[in-house]
């Protein structure tokens, strides 16, 4: 496979691409401006904001559509292969029970200010 590549969206080509977000401010038209204007600011041409909803004191989520502009050269692409394999759980779990000799507890926290939390 070679050449140049674009997305599409509705027709071959048409650079057509769909980019969700949620920026830190509440949804009022002001949040819908700022939406449309970092979209353009990555590169997207004629951007629309195609859903806009509050999620939380403060937030908004956004589903934006717009044309890329920029195209990929497939034969430039080059792709770095990891250093180490990809485990299956089960490979994982049977490398635990065969190296550590017990299971394994696992535990996480948040301190709320991760993105996932907002909402």
């Amino acid at each position: 496979m070679s050449g140049i590549v674009r997305p599409y969206g509705d027709t071959t080509g048409d650079g057509m691409v769909q980019l969700s977000f949620t920026l830190p401010v509440p949804h009022d038209k002001r949040a819908e401006g700022a939406a449309a204007q970092l979209a353009a600011k990555m590169g997207l041409d004629n951007a629309m904001i195609v859903h806009a909803k509050a999620i939380g004191a403060g937030h908004t989520f956004f589903v934006v559509y717009g044309a890329a502009r920029h195209l990929v050269n497939l034969d430039e692409v080059e792709v770095v292969e990891r250093d180490y394999p990809l485990l299956s759980p089960k490979e994982v779990n049977d490398l635990v029970k065969e190296r550590l000799g017990r299971k394994l507890c696992v535990v996480g926290a948040c301190i709320g200010t991760d993105a996932h939390t907002v909402g």
